[in-house]
């Protein structure tokens, strides 16, 4: 799915994609099965009704919406088909939708509909958005993404970002519940990858060869070649040049017993096996081996579980992040010469790198963290968001600004991560990073900088996830909780009002809005566990 359609007619007027929304009036799709079409270009609609969801987002064109029949109430679209490594259009990994120049809407508000990866498939997100695209998703749950970086042996393992979004671009969530997505960081050193799986694994494609993974891989070679965006770097073939570094998210390649292993790009593991081991980027693992020549590359990053936002600039609104994970890659040969360095995972629910995130209404709920096992070191932390600025975000091919990050959260909830000691931290190490917030609870000091002065401290109750696997699945609060009447205004970070919660249900119902995706009104069970 490519919507490059109003992209150059957009340019060549030298429009904005906004102002192409206004010369075209908006189509509006209606999806009427919860299938998968026989192709990923299938765009079989008959007027405005479509078979299949695949359908009805590649025959739309910017500035139209996807919506559902009735029919489809209650209902799962489990998303069996991928894109994966076209070149530097690349969906940085494999990616059940790509939008590329494309204005969208799907919209299941009243539908209670999940979007789910078929987990009996290979890893792969379920959304990746480009710098010219723009997306707005209401109403839907997402579920059991899973962003796994490429692996290899003798270079470094991939970055895993994003398990159920990865974006560059402008994105919107409304009503939008993200449950059970992973983002996880692919291993170096690992057993299954032998023999000449030295180059540095890419984003979208293990490394089984001396060139490195794809997208944009860099090739084996006297010298080898670096990786480009997502791609790992190339092993050397001679005794003289050091091993290919990473792109953005790649990991480094192979070095010679007299030279130095690549280098890992952002997240990406560093390559091993040479007189000097590879470094990794952030998060990821050091490469491994030295002169024994043992392969060991180490491990990737895993950032941002359920979305990981590159330089772009996303807006969410009454949502739920419950279980979505980020977890560190693995390396091997723990506690020897020629161990690899374990990757961290950073961002249970959310990482925002070097782009801007603002946050009104939501719920952050048992988000955990885990580092990468088998080598050495790596660490695990901050379940709910992590938000870092990087001046060197262009470096490894990738597309950004300035490389400042800023965060904006008011009336929201951030409780119960794990596996890390912060539920949210503005990291100001590589960039400036900024934030600021207003009447939000937290279940306790957990976090690094302030987002603001008015934080409510407390247990906020959170109950389960209901036992329907369908949306709206956000965590309840019973009447006790602090986060009832406690919002300072019914309004968003945009200080626009804000009417009614995750299940369309009116804000307030008593004497002030409540903090967090969820208004209580009396209707609340308590159920004994949590999902």
């Amino acid at each position: 799915m490519k919507h490059a359609v109003a992209l150059a007619v957009v340019a060549a007027a030298g429009l904005s994609c906004a102002s192409a929304a206004v010369a075209r009036p908006g189509t509006t799709y209606v999806v009427n099965g919860s299938g998968e079409p026989a192709t990923l270009s299938s765009a079989n609609c008959v007027g405005t009704s479509c078979p299949t969801l695949r359908d009805a987002v590649n025959t739309a064109q910017a500035g139209d919406t996807v919506t559902f029949a009735s029919s489809l109430d209650n209902q799962t679209i489990k998303l069996s088909l991928v894109y994966n490594l076209s070149g530097a259009d690349s969906s940085y990994g494999p990616a059940a939708f790509f939008l590329s120049g494309s204005t969208l809407v799907i919209d299941g508000s009243g539908h209670n509909i999940t979007l789910a990866r078929d987990t009996a498939q290979a890893p792969f997100r379920l959304f990746s958005v480009d710098s010219n695209s723009s997306l707005t998703m209401r109403g839907l749950t997402l579920r059991d993404g899973l962003a796994q970086g490429g692996s290899s042996n003798g270079g470094g393992g991939a970055l895993g970002a994003g398990g159920a979004i990865f974006n560059q671009g402008g994105l919107a969530l409304e009503s939008c519940t993200f449950v059970h997505n992973t983002a996880q960081g692919g291993s170096g050193g690992i057993a299954a990858l032998t023999g000449s799986s030295a180059g540095g694994a890419g984003v979208g494609e293990d490394a089984t060869t001396l060139d490195g993974g794809g997208p944009n891989a860099g090739l084996a070679g006297s010298p080898p070649g670096n990786g480009g965006f997502g791609g790992g770097g190339g092993a050397t073939t001679d005794t003289t040049n050091p091993g290919g570094n990473g792109g953005f998210g790649g990991g480094g390649g192979k070095g010679s017993s007299i030279t130095a292993a690549g280098n890992g790009g952002f997240g990406g593991g560093g390559g091993g096996d040479a007189f000097t081991v590879g470094t990794g980027g952030f998060g990821a693992g050091h490469g491994g081996g030295d002169t024994d020549h043992v392969p060991a590359g180490g491990g990737g990053a895993g950032l941002g579980g359920a979305l990981f936002n590159d330089a772009g600039s996303v807006s969410i609104l009454n949502v739920t992040f419950y279980d979505n994970a980020a977890i560190g890659g693995n390396s091997s040969y723990a506690g020897t010469a020629a161990a690899g360095g374990n990757g961290s995972g950073y961002g249970g629910a959310i990482f925002n790198y070097a782009g801007s995130v603002a946050l009104s209404f939501v719920t952050f709920g048992n988000n955990p963290t885990a580092a990468g096992s088998g080598g050495d070191g790596g660490s695990a932390d901050v379940g709910a968001l992590y938000s870092y600025g990087d001046a060197s975000c262009l470096n490894g091919g990738n597309v950004c600004t300035d490389g400042s990050a800023s965060a904006e959260m008011v009336n929201s909830i951030v409780a119960h991560s794990t596996g890390a000691a912060l539920d949210l931290k503005i990291d100001t190490s590589a960039g400036p990073s900024s934030s600021t917030g207003t009447s939000n609870l937290i279940a306790s000091l957990a976090y690094q900088n302030s987002f603001g002065s008015s934080w409510v401290v407390g247990d906020p109750k959170l109950g389960a996830l209901s036992p329907q696997l369908h949306a709206p699945r956000l965590l309840p609060i019973p009447a006790n909780s602090p986060a009832v009447d406690a919002a300072a205004a019914c309004n968003d970070a945009k200080a626009q009002p804000v009417p009614a919660d995750e299940r369309l249900i009116a804000r307030p119902q008593f004497n002030a809005c409540d903090i967090g995706a969820y208004e209580s009104n009396n209707d609340y069970i308590f159920a004994n566990s949590y999902e």
